[in-house]
């Protein structure tokens, strides 16, 4: 059936039942070659069933539960009627006189043959919907860390995060504007290879003088703030207690235009006496 179906083109719904089908009769000859209601393999006509309900939801189980039950009893009919191979009068098996026991036999099976067909699908419907539910989750999921990588590059304030031991595990492109350092040149390595901030106060802006690669000394604000992380399941990371996020931002600029209104409203006070 595999070559069958890359070969050629064909209904995969209507194939899969014609196959689920299949399946059931190929088992009804079996059932009826091994001992008929005796035999130990009337339990495979439980297969089919079951992938049908997981592939084609409750209609997929429902088809081969009534095909199996059909032809279950279509199996144990010659075997009441006595019309049965010549070797089963060579082996151990036991005739079948008493109609009532032929029709609890077919009556149980027909029963939890339907019973499985109706489990089987409602178990689809719940993992179908199960993967939907994990397929949005994830699609927003992606969705959130496009927007939360193109915020971390876009963004003008720079943004460096440490782990507890005080070594770079991210380095923003604002960041590297204002130090004159790349990324690669930056994570991985402690960040007091580098620079030294007060981290006293948490969460509080300071300024500070900072020195670029190329020499240049410039004025920042910088701030930090805690991020703590749970250790992810079936992973080895451990868990973060002591993670910082900093950020820092060039306020040269910024100073020398706060020079320069207290210089304006000096000569205004000035012009003004």
């Amino acid at each position: 059936s595999a070559i069958f179906i890359r070969n050629i083109k064909v209904h995969l719904r209507r194939f899969g039942l014609v196959q689920l089908l299949a399946d059931t009769i190929f088992m009804a000859m079996l059932v009826y070659a091994t001992g008929c209601s005796l035999s130990i393999f009337t339990s495979v006509f439980i297969l089919p069933i079951i992938a049908g309900g997981l592939i084609m939801d409750r209609l997929g189980g429902l088809i081969p539960a009534s095909s199996a039950t059909i032809l279950y009893g279509i199996v144990l009919t010659p075997e009441y009627l006595h019309i049965l191979p010549g070797y089963y009068a060579r082996s151990r098996y036991m005739f079948i006189d008493d109609y009532f026991i032929s029709m609890n036999v077919f009556t149980v099976y027909g029963l939890t043959f339907f019973l499985i067909a109706i489990l089987s699908g409602v178990l689809a419907r719940r993992l179908r919907r199960t993967e939907d539910a994990l397929s949005l989750t994830e699609l927003k999921l992606d969705r959130l860390f496009l927007l939360y990588k193109q915020i971390f590059d876009d963004i003008i304030t720079g943004i460096i995060t440490v782990d507890d031991d005080n070594f770079v595990t991210s380095f923003n492109p604002a960041a590297e504007n204002i130090t004159g350092y790349t990324k690669d040149e930056v994570i991985g390595r402690l960040l007091t290879d580098f620079y030294t901030f007060d981290a006293d106060e948490d969460g509080e802006r300071q300024v500070t003088d900072l020195k670029r690669k190329n020499g240049e000394v410039i004025r920042v604000g910088y701030s930090f703030s805690s991020l703590n992380l749970s250790p992810r399941q079936n992973l080895d990371d451990p868990e973060c207690t002591n993670c910082k996020v900093i950020t820092l931002q060039d306020i040269s600029r910024i100073e020398e235009m706060e020079n320069e209104m207290r210089k304006a409203e000096k000569m205004a006070t000035i012009g003004e006496l």
